[in-house]
């Protein structure tokens, strides 16, 4: 956030609302929203602009031209012009503004060349360019300003400079009867006086923008649009919530009050929503939903939980430059927040997957300096952060997930400061010595804070971060509570959870049974079958994969165990698989690094029976129903990275066991390991000790087995993805009620 410089700053205020026997009709409410604004803005001792110039119902263009010439080549800090009246098209298609003696049949001499509006800013030295454009578009000018096709549609887009148009759509932004202002200057000026509810003294411009669309929106008026951002989206406007608000805008509702027609109760959002869109050439595009236990809890109703009467879903669609509408999920509103393909590529795959997440899996590269990913990680989360806050309703609660959105909470709380805000890490979070390299460190830890409740997996993890919070920022932990400002901020573990009701009736169906057994069959046979998944989201970005994973060293594992002859390798076979979404949808091979596919080799190679593979390795993206046949006819699932979040996978498949048989390798830096104490439990980083806990699994007797399946079973089951939402629900709101 940064402030007009009030030397090197000019506003221009223009305003046409009476037009002189020309057939347009008079804007009222043209009048009121130059004064007012001029005593908001241009206020000497509450205001943003220090030297402002006003003009209402000119009759010449020229001489607006020469005030906008002249002010433009003066202002170095931040340049603003505003404009209220009548947008025209001319008969070659050109944009103009309408004067007091505009008439629309002789519109290209009459009125305002819009290109004179366009030179003065791209002649301007200031490093903020600010247009708002409040344009009652009349006739023809509206069907050119709406067609996408016509010379019309970018006119308004000019380079360098932010602008906001009350509407791009066919509807005008008249002024009601019974308001001193036109709709969206009279929101404008409600927002610049005391309409939040906060008293922060100064606003930004995409703050601005945020309120302003979910405003007008639920008023049912046209939605404002925002064009070619430049600079200036940070830069913040004076507030004169402290003096006497006499232009008060009669019959506007206050912010806070009034929301878009599906404003929610509750909310989650993540970087990318639990669906994948689907583009097939000859049908229309298709959402196929991906496996989520957050999204099965919101989409039951089990009493207590978190299920609101209305809720929303906002996330990235997984495409770049893709605007989906919003659609009804069996009552859960998703909402899709576009990205482009830079922003995909410098924040998603740059910051978040080149240097937050190998930082946080205890990666030793030192993090690189990557100042343009920092950059686009900002903009897209406060892109999140806008978008959430227009779809969500007054004092309603927000559950925020992802590294890729670390600053969202503290954006969020900035535009909406009614909402209760939670966070959820989905990966570790890293020591403090580590944690210190990132250049970026006091940005994301207060990032976090904007949330009224931060969550992760495990006690170790929120441990890291009360440390990081203390050195960084100051603050002194109370009994895993941080207070920050007036508020009081919880920290704590909650250990993730899958749907295991789902995934057991999965289990328990016909298909899924003899698929299994056909899987199994198709492997020969084997007395046992291991199996490794892991499990990969949007990875673009990432390198050396597997020095996390830990893939490798299971296979280094079995090459000895084979070596050695402690296992036989006409009895078993081991399957890898790596389960991730293909980019765009197109086949896709993922170098995880450490030579996974040369140890493969050597183990078939050297031990494999004739036309049968003892080590098998595939990617590819599995449905729920093809991996759930996997874990049965699995004996031993190994799941041993040197450091993740939850571990999904190693759930799943104990709630796939219904029969109580298999057995769990897990590593004990997982996130799960300190809830699944059941499972055979091996250090990652020895050889050793690994080979001991698949060893143990494979031969453990029966009856312990079943013991331990029925220990952990208890632990999955009761604990799933329905009692985790319900309880960090309850984190972040003291008064809703876990079941």
């Amino acid at each position: 956030m940064r402030l007009p410089d009030p030397a090197a700053s000019r506003a221009v205020l223009i305003g046409t609302g009476q037009y002189e026997d020309s057939g347009l009709d008079d804007l009222p409410g043209v009048h009121a929203n130059i004064t007012d604004l001029e005593l908001r803005l241009g206020d000497e001792h509450n205001g943003s602009f220090q030297q402002l110039q006003t003009v209402y119902n000119p009759d010449r263009s020229s001489a607006v031209g020469v005030l906008l010439d002249d002010e433009a080549r003066v202002a170095t800090d931040t340049f603003l012009v505003y404009y209220a009246g009548h947008g025209l098209v001319d008969r070659h298609g050109a944009l103009h503004l309408g004067l007091s003696t505009t008439k629309p049949g002789h519109v290209n001499y009459t009125a305002m060349p819009f290109e004179f509006v366009r030179h003065a800013f791209l002649d301007s030295p200031a490093t903020n360019r600010v247009l708002i454009l409040d344009c009652c578009f009349s006739g023809r000018a509206i069907e050119a300003m709406s067609d996408p096709h016509s010379l019309v549609s970018g006119q308004v887009d000019i380079e360098g400079t932010y602008t906001l148009t009350s509407s791009a759509a066919t509807q005008t932004s008249h002024a009601p009867n019974d308001a001193r202002h036109t709709a969206f200057t009279g929101e404008l000026l409600n927002l610049l006086g005391s309409g939040l509810p906060n008293d922060t003294a100064f606003i930004t411009l995409d703050e601005i923008y945020t309120h302003l669309a979910r405003r007008l929106t639920a008023r049912g008026l046209p939605r404002p649009q925002r064009r070619g951002t430049g600079t200036a989206g940070q830069l913040a406007l004076s507030r004169n919530q402290h003096r006497a608000v006499a232009t008060h805008t009669r019959g506007l509702p206050r912010a806070g009050t009034d929301f878009v027609p599906f404003a929610a109760e509750f909310v989650v959002v993540t970087a990318q929503l639990p669906f994948d869109l689907d583009k097939p050439t000859d049908v229309p595009p298709q959402w196929i939903p991906r496996p989520s236990g957050l999204r099965t809890a919101l989409r039951l109703q089990p009493p207590g939980s978190l299920r609101a009467e209305k809720h929303a879903w906002v996330g990235w669609p997984g495409l770049a430059d893709e605007r989906p509408e919003a659609f009804d999920d069996a009552g859960l509103t998703v909402v899709s927040v576009p990205l482009a393909k830079d922003e995909i590529r410098d924040s998603l795959a740059g910051f978040a997957n080149a240097v937050v997440w190998p930082l946080y899996h205890d990666a030793t590269q030192r993090p690189a300096e990557d100042r343009a990913g920092w950059e686009a990680y900002v903009v897209v989360n406060r892109r999140f952060a806008e978008a959430t806050a227009e779809v969500t309703a007054e004092n309603a609660s927000v559950w925020v997930h992802d590294y890729q959105l670390q600053l969202v909470p503290a954006m969020l709380r900035r535009l909406r400061p009614d909402l209760r805000i939670g966070f959820f890490l989905d990966i570790p979070f890293p020591p403090l010595e580590p944690f210190m390299q990132l250049p970026s460190r006091t940005e994301i830890v207060r990032g976090l804070l904007g949330a009224d409740a931060i969550g992760f997996h495990n006690a170790r993890s929120a441990t890291n971060f009360l440390s990081a919070a203390t050195s960084l920022v100051g603050l002194r932990p109370e009994a895993r509570a941080l207070q920050v400002e007036d508020r009081q901020v919880t920290v704590g573990a909650f250990p993730g959870a899958v749907d295991a009701v789902g995934i057991e009736a999965l289990a328990r169906t016909p298909e899924a049974i003899q698929r299994a057994r056909q899987i199994r069959a198709d492997l020969g046979n084997p007395r046992t079958v291991l199996l490794s998944v892991q499990r990969l989201g949007h990875v673009d970005g990432m390198r050396d994969l597997d020095s996390t994973l830990g893939v490798n060293r299971q296979l280094q594992a079995l090459y000895e165990l084979l070596a050695d002859g402690q296992v036989n390798a006409a009895n078993l076979v081991a399957v890898s698989l790596v389960d991730f979404v293909a980019k765009d949808g197109a086949p896709t091979y993922l170098n995880l690094g450490g030579g996974i596919e040369d140890s493969i080799a050597q183990i078939n190679s050297l031990f494999a029976p004739l036309g049968r593979p003892v080590a098998h390795y595939l990617q590819r993206s599995m449905s729920p129903e093809e991996l759930t046949a996997i874990y049965l006819a699995a004996d031993v699932l190994i799941a041993t990275p040197t450091r993740d979040g939850m571990n999904s996978v190693a759930k799943e498949y104990i709630a796939s066991r219904r029969d109580l048989d298999g057995a769990v390798v897990l590593s004990e830096f997982s996130g799960a390991a300190p809830e699944l104490t059941s499972a055979f439990l091996a250090n990652p980083y020895s050889i050793e000790n690994v080979k001991t806990a698949i060893l143990d699994a494979i031969t453990v007797d029966p009856a312990e087995k079943r013991h331990r399946m029925r220990a952990l079973r208890r632990q999955v089951l009761t604990h799933d993805s329905i009692q985790w939402a319900d309880s960090f629900r309850a984190a972040i709101t003291p008064e809703a009620s876990p079941r």
